[in-house]
């Protein structure tokens, strides 16, 4: 909430082999899950008291009231006081620099962060409400200040979860690896990821010190995931090092499936999760709780020199990894940090292709459509397609083409959200499920599915629907929304990532913006839900028009009588099993032939419909 620090200085060292440490006066007031604490340091220790020990995390209103008169003072919430007193000699609180109120900058060069201020090497940014802000008994114009500052909007990434985080694939010889301008000291951390992967084994992230052992490291063991915390003691003087702490979570976690890792630590407390599962906590031994790095890592551990066996490389994917709360994986790929070494895959273009993997949500009001369609070598292509309302799902291997109609109870097109999967094992299995129903399929002869294209998402060009292969029905675009698009494990921003767009493609979901009710259509008309309103299906009305309100084509027929012939081409004329007719009439007649259908000469097959007065 509250945080300044005065000049750096030089600690004189007790041993000449150790580095030099950089000191500095501070004073802070931060809240750590709910607590309120006061944290300052005169130049001889830090001292850190708990102002009350209640949790001020309510929504109610708190006043807080720091004093400090040498080395001693109190700190009150609400009228009641806790006292505290400062180590060493010194009564002067050297503070020279800026007074951070809410948060720290995210530019932080200069700034020097105390490892017993955990909030601030977590990067948690006070929220909540903030009033009547008096310093040495003089008040600051908060709003003011902030407004000066253009303290609004400052940039979270993915604060309302509005972009997909950035997903890299590894194939055992890739890795990101971010080095440090100056390395961190460390006694709290918060790390997240998401990872998915067919190996029992590899490495996700590592935290590495050029200077010691010091690691906190996360990998895949045995299809589990592994968490080891080693807080060295070569260079510090403590008790010596305990070795490092192990703890397990999960189990099955290489098949294939994204799961999501989360770790924190807490000084000597561990907690690791793996998706929704129960936490696995752990308690460490020993008296030392910092941790040094130098180094973020994936996938291949760089930093090898103090580890007594080196994890295995890391094959899958890695997505949103975040360690107190810098986002290292978008940060290297937009380019926002100079000091990160990468090679592993960025993006999409075609889709890896064996095994496959493909995931769609949609919701649309239009029966037909083209929704994703991937050329590769030869004759090789996949699509995705609406037809009736009904998905189809189209493949060549370059053995010919195959199609899977996917099974659902009713049309697809009915303005709710489905998710597709669709996915194809080594075995040329291939399994179609949307929703609850699978659908599957095995195909004969080759089994590289040869992708090197460009990759079209909801249509193409309008020359280029001529040229589909010959079980492909599509003849214009997808029309609705889609939401999950997960490619291989991969899930791209479709338009921040596409090479080009065509048409009106936006962002969010608006749905029509007008739909059917029962009296869209007259006549007993058929309302028919486009993505863009609604049309009427005047076929079984005899009335016409955008609304069927207007009268259909209309003959009259005088008193001497009149007929209107219609004779079917010979290589034409139907035969059916069912049939359908509408037509409206007007008269006074009380016998009279309305419609005759004949067959052909000799069969005596005929349809007649006739007006039949049953009163004299």
């Amino acid at each position: 909430m509250l945080f300044s620090h005065g000049k750096p200085r030089q600690q004189q060292r007790k041993d000449p082999r150790t580095p030099p440490t950089i000191k500095v006066d501070f004073f802070a007031i931060e809240m750590l899950d709910g607590h309120l604490y006061l944290l300052l340091d005169m130049g001889s220790g830090t001292t850190k008291t708990k102002a009350i020990d209640r949790k001020v995390n309510d929504g109610e209103w708190y006043h807080v009231d720091f004093q400090r008169d040498g080395r001693s003072g109190t700190i009150s919430v609400n009228s009641v006081r806790t006292a505290y007193t400062a180590p060493g000699d010194s009564e002067i609180l050297d503070l020279d620099d800026t007074l951070y109120l809410g948060g720290l900058p995210e530019d932080r060069a200069g700034l020097i962060f105390p490892t017993e201020v955990w909030t601030a090497l977590l990067n948690y940014g006070y929220v909540g409400c903030i009033r009547d802000l008096f310093v040495d008994g003089q008040s600051k114009d908060i709003r003011r200040l902030a407004e000066a500052q253009r303290a609004v909007g400052t940039g979270y990434l993915g604060r309302s979860c509005e972009r997909d985080a950035t997903i890299l694939s590894y194939d055992g010889s890739k890795f990101m690896k971010v080095q440090l301008p100056v390395a961190m000291h460390t006694e709290a951390e918060d790390v997240s990821l998401r990872f998915r992967s067919q190996r029992a084994y590899g490495v996700l992230m590592a935290t590495t010190s050029r200077n010691s052992a010091d690691t906190l490291r996360l990998e895949l063991d045995g299809g589990r995931v592994r968490l080891t915390v080693n807080l060295d003691c070569i260079r510090i003087n403590c008790t010596t090092s305990k070795g490092p702490e192990t703890i397990f979570a999960g189990s099955g976690l290489n098949d294939n499936e994204w799961h999501t890792v989360r770790v924190v630590r807490r000084g000597k407390s561990l907690k690791l999760t793996v998706d929704d599962l129960q936490p696995v906590e752990g308690q460490m031994a020993g008296d030392h709780t910092q941790l040094e790095f130098h180094n973020v890592e994936t996938g291949i551990v760089t930093e090898k020199r103090f580890m007594p066996a080196v994890p295995s490389n890391f094959i899958g994917h890695l997505q949103g990894l975040a360690l107190n709360g810098m986002p290292y994986i978008d940060l290297c790929k937009n380019g926002d940090i100079d000091y990160c070494e990468l090679n592993a895959v960025i993006g999409y273009k075609s889709i890896v292709a064996d095994p496959g993997h493909l995931q769609i949500t949609f919701k649309t009001t239009s029966p037909d459509g083209l929704i994703l369609y991937n050329r590769g070598d030869g004759n090789d292509f996949i699509v995705v397609e609406l037809v009736k309302g009904y998905l189809h799902y189209i493949s060549d291997l370059g053995n010919g083409a195959h199609l899977i109609k996917g099974n659902s109870n009713s049309p697809l097109n009915d303005n709710h959200w489905h998710n597709v999967h669709i996915s194809r094992d080594t075995n040329n299995l291939h399994t179609v499920k949307i929703d609850t129903k699978v659908t599957t399929q095995t195909t004969m002869g080759a089994k590289n599915l040869d992708l090197k294209g460009d990759l079209y998402i909801g249509g193409i060009s309008k020359e280029m629907y001529r040229d589909l292969p010959k079980l492909v029905h599509s003849r214009e675009g997808f029309q609705g929304c889609l939401a999950t698009v997960d490619l291989n494990g991969r899930l791209p921003d479709l338009l921040a990532d596409a090479l080009a767009t065509m048409g009106q493609v936006e962002r969010g979901c608006e749905g029509p913006s007008t739909t059917c009710q029962e009296d869209s259509c007259s006549n007993q008309g058929v309302c028919l839900q486009q993505w863009e309103g609604f049309t009427c299906d005047c076929s079984m009305t005899s009335y016409a028009g955008p609304l069927c309100n207007d009268a259909g084509t209309t003959y009259i027929f005088g008193r001497d009588g009149g007929v209107v012939v219609y004779t079917w081409p010979p290589n034409e004329r139907p035969s059916t099993r069912a049939d359908r007719l509408a037509l409206g009439f007007s008269t006074q007649q009380k016998h009279a032939i309305l419609l005759r259908v004949d067959s052909a000469s000799g069969l005596g097959d005929y349809l007649q419909l006739q007006i039949v007065s049953t009163h004299p």
